[in-house]
């Protein structure tokens, strides 16, 4: 009997290992804690977008009433390129600090989110001092001084290095929380609160009430810079409460990772032309998506400056509500299917944007109503798109860090928007129209003939073994 029996537990024995793939809900246990981690996230990232669109969310006059003659479209705009232009090198620090082999095992989820809070919470308050001079002391001049406005710059420096730290973490903290079936839903939250900071922004003016650049008005400014102040304390008292990790493993893949030893390279070889392509396109099509938005203004359809902010809050909402439900839809339904899915998405998107550009030319029948449907369908689309280029770019070059692709893509959105900033002079309305339409049309071309998926993150759902698609 006992050499009979041998034979049966050698051939047994493997089937233990297998088991995960049929029944991931018993060996894979969720903590609770991972939605207040998002939600903190979430906060810290919509805040950092925010601080650096202040400026930008009210009429130049009527920043230029409140805070002097310093305040010239010039230096709003340096300004705002100190996003692009610091989030580009902060990239450089990342990098290093995810792979250098000293700080590697430390540099976790909650020691980017204290080096990020710590940034935005710094410069916050250091651009609110002049401000709060000005009013304890009843005098204007103290926030339109050469130092007040050292202070604005260090504090937009220090809020765009904080920018890739948080923004290059959204797929890291999917991963690290939340199941198989989470994941993009969570990775499509975390990725859009930042835009949602701007979509606040847009807001701005109505909520605080600021209608022209008379006194009354315009001593409301300062509330814009009093929220963002306040809002980002809040991530700052709940950061020593997110551990590093969750008890237990999520997913297969990080349990599976949590006990390798060596499957990450010291240096990143962009060997995949899949992934290349994936990252690039999605840049390039975030550049000048924000580009064409920022010539809303100058597209000849006759409308008034405040129906063109609507049209631009329109296509911010719906971009962000799109995100999210396309993460829970791709989770829920269509589990590793993105490439399909970004095609579809980017092609209503074309045929949104191609039916705006028609109207702006008086194509066929234009009304305000209908612009704001085509803009809002072109931002739906256009948006859903956002959380799989993410989750895709993980995928394609597991086994190392998801923070590291997400870090890469937001390198390049940087490097994008820096440049469309720069030429946003030089661009009208009417060409960018065309030009918007003419990317999207590229990006699918590229997406469809040079993306190949492959699924490389071990699931407890799906086959190891890469899909192609």
């Amino acid at each position: 009997m006992m050499m009979s029996d041998n034979p049966l537990e050698s051939l047994l024995d493997p089937l233990p290992s297998t088991t995960p793939k049929l029944s991931s809900k018993k060996h894979y246990e969720l903590d609770r804690r991972r939605f207040f981690v998002l939600f903190q996230f979430s906060v810290l990232n919509c805040n950092q977008c925010l601080v650096w669109f202040s400026f930008s969310s009210c009429d130049q006059d009527i920043m230029s009433s409140f805070f002097g003659p310093l305040a010239s479209q010039a230096n709003i705009n340096l300004l705002l390129n100190w996003g692009p232009i610091i989030g580009m090198l902060t990239f450089l620090l990342q990098y290093w600090l995810k792979w250098h082999r000293s700080v590697e095992n430390t540099f976790d989820l909650p020691t980017v989110m204290k080096l990020s809070v710590g940034l935005s919470v710094t410069g916050s308050f250091l651009r609110l001092l002049p401000i709060l001079l000005s009013t304890l002391y009843d005098d204007i001049s103290y926030r339109q001084t050469t130092f007040a406005f050292c202070c604005y710059h260090i504090c937009a420096i220090l809020n765009a290095a904080s920018g890739p730290l948080i923004m290059g973490s959204v797929s890291l903290l999917s991963a690290t929380w939340f199941s198989e079936e989470e994941r993009t839903t969570a990775t499509a939250v975390a990725q859009t609160s930042n835009g949602l900071g701007t979509t606040i922004g847009f807001l701005n003016p109505i909520l605080f009430d600021i209608k022209d650049s008379t006194i009354p008005s315009v001593s409301r400014v300062s509330y814009i810079f009093y929220t963002t102040a306040i809002i980002s304390v809040a991530p700052l008292l709940c950061i020593p409460y997110i551990p590093s990790k969750p008890d237990h493993p999520p997913s297969r893949s990080q349990s599976e990772k949590a006990n390798e030893v060596g499957t990450e390279t010291a240096s990143l070889k962009l060997s995949s032309t899949s992934f290349v392509v994936l990252i690039l396109v999605c840049a390039i099509l975030s550049g000048v998506s924000d580009g064409w938005q920022g010539c809303f203004q100058s597209n000849p359809v006759g409308i008034d400056n405040k129906a063109v902010g609507w049209i631009g809050f329109s296509n911010c909402v719906a971009g962000n509500v799109a995100a999210v439900v396309s993460g829970v839809i791709m989770d829920r339904v269509f589990r590793r299917r993105f490439k399909a899915a970004i095609v579809l998405c980017l092609s209503c998107a074309l045929i949104s944007t191609m039916w705006f550009t028609a109207q702006i030319q008086e194509w066929v029948v234009s009304t305000q109503t209908l612009l704001v449907v085509a803009i809002s369908l072109n931002g739906v689309f256009k948006d859903a798109c956002s959380p799989l280029f993410y989750e895709l770019a993980a995928e394609l070059i597991y086994p190392m860090k998801e923070s590291m692709s997400a870090g890469i893509i937001v390198f390049l959105l940087n490097m994008s928007a820096g440049v469309m900033i720069f030429l946003d002079s030089y661009l009208d309305g009417g060409g960018m129209n065309y030009g918007m339409c003419g990317v999207l049309f590229i990006v699918i071309l590229f997406v469809s003939a040079f993306v190949k998926e492959a699924y490389k993150r071990p699931s407890a759902f799906f086959d190891t073994q890469t899909n192609n698609g």
